[in-house]
């Protein structure tokens, strides 16, 4: 590889370093991953087969990379079943309403976990760049077998799919709601029935709540009399009179037998997030809130809503904007965007952006938590040590870790700098597992960092 090019991509590193705001969330495992693991020891379902179970799933994060490219990470634990696994390996798909993937999400990425002994349980991490999404779908193989798994909540633990083959299965997803001048509310939900027989009688419970939680009015409702077959899949839309103000909704479902799912769009988690919650339709404009569970200050949030289904917008699909200037650490404000006559459509998709102030609220001993500058993708992490820019030039020096857990051949990686006259292409060879590459870059046309991404591949032969 040419001297030039890997001075090029350690100058690229060094400039983040001198503005922390630049920085990218690294795939590091969330603070707060054994705690939310241990609250959910009772979920976790016994295995009676081949098939692994989850003992623990936290996912986290939102925020956007250098890329504007909103990002979850997963933090996972696998259980294996009554047999041993071998080469076992993930992949996620982040979901709409209608339990496809999302048309705006990144396709999800295989991720190698290695051999779990029978009953053994293996931890990952998994990231992958998506808008905000009511459910996903996680996908297990492993040598001689597979399996896929549903989560409609990102605070419960994935469900095997085709495991309800004898009961029924019913999810609610996309609850949206408006409350009127005659203090009617309108409540708008999709119900299915994923399991493999009819549900019967189902009773829908809606309940409104205030902002911090509290039940104000219940209002009961059966779905299609009763009686949801095997498959169904419909939007319902239901009309409560002489409601209290209220700021969500949540729909609890029971039957005569029902295994439940049930998605609680409404709400927001506790958990160290950036979210949207309580979007709803009001007098031509949809309206929600964003909370900043971080200890930054956001600045420039763009916030997207896909509305899916329109007839008259091309391919059936009509984006809406809203947009913050800056949201302070553990804020949680109003947003709106004008509907501009669309009153009509099937199911949302919703995608969030924005930038770090550069200065960290206090953690709870009263330190600013230190920026790390670091980009992380798909497991490998690039940390930046040191940056300096000068003569229409920008000098980066970095270290590249494998955190992936498995080995990698013939690693290539580009990096892209905002201004700069070309991406950044550098050829690693092979990077072992948990192993380091230092980076030395120099990039031309460009003295200051204004965005900065990463991308890579595996098994390219050496130029």
């Amino acid at each position: 590889m040419p001297m030039q090019l890997l001075m090029i991509l350690i100058f690229l590193l060094g400039v983040i370093f001198a503005n922390p705001s630049l920085a990218v969330e690294p795939m590091e495992r969330g603070v707060d991953t054994a705690e939310v693991w241990a609250g959910q020891a009772d979920q976790v379902a016994e295995a009676h087969g081949p098939e692994p179970v989850f003992s623990g799933m936290f996912v986290w994060s939102g925020r956007a990379d250098r890329n504007y490219q909103p990002f979850f990470q997963w933090e996972l634990r696998v259980r294996a079943g009554t047999q041993d696994l071998r080469d076992l390996r993930v992949r996620i798909l982040p979901l709409g309403p209608d339990l496809a993937p999302l048309q705006a999400a990144r396709t999800g990425h295989w991720q190698r976990l290695g051999s779990v002994a029978t009953g053994a349980e293996v931890d990952a991490s998994y990231m992958i760049n998506t808008p905000i999404f009511p459910a996903y779908r996680v996908e297990l193989e492993w040598s001689g077998g597979a399996a896929s798994y549903l989560a409609t909540d990102r605070q419960m633990l994935p469900r095997r799919e085709g495991a309800a083959s004898s009961v029924p299965e019913l999810v609610v997803l996309d609850t949206m709601w408006d409350r009127n001048a005659r203090s009617q509310a309108v409540v708008l939900f999709w119900l299915r029935n994923q399991g493999g027989v009819e549900a019967q009688g189902v009773k829908l419970t809606l309940r409104l709540r205030d902002g911090q939680g509290k039940v104000l009015l219940e209002h009961p409702y059966e779905p299609n009399g009763g009686t949801v077959p095997a498959g169904y899949a419909q939007q319902h839309r239901v009309l409560i009179d002489r409601t209290p103000p209220f700021h969500n909704v949540q729909i609890g479902v029971t039957s005569a037998e029902v295994e439940q799912m049930v998605l609680e769009a409404g709400a927001f988690s506790d958990q160290p997030v950036v979210e949207i919650a309580e979007i709803r339709a009001h007098e031509g404009r949809l309206h929600g809130k964003l909370r900043n569970g971080t200890n930054e200050t956001l600045i420039g949030v763009e916030i997207t809503i896909d509305l899916l289904g329109v007839e008259a917008a091309p391919g059936g699909t009509a984006q809406r904007l809203a947009t913050l200037p800056r949201v302070q650490p553990g804020a949680v404000v109003e947003w709106s965007t004008d509907l501009d006559g669309i009153s009509a459509w099937t199911g949302f998709e919703t995608g969030l952006a924005y930038g770090v102030a550069g200065e960290s609220a206090p953690d709870d001993s009263g330190a600013a938590r230190p920026a790390r500058p670091q980009i992380a993708v798909e497991g490998l992490v690039l940390t930046i040590d040191e940056s300096r820019g000068a003569e229409g030039m920008l000098k980066i020096q970095g270290n590249l870790h494998n955190q992936r857990g498995t080995d990698l051949s013939g690693l290539e990686i580009t990096i892209v700098i905002a201004g700069a006259e070309q991406d950044l292409v550098s050829h690693i060879g092979d990077l072992p597992a948990d192993e380091s590459f230092s980076l030395s870059l120099v990039a031309q046309g460009v003295e200051s960092l204004s965005g900065l991404s990463m991308n890579w591949r595996s098994g390219v032969a050496a130029p």
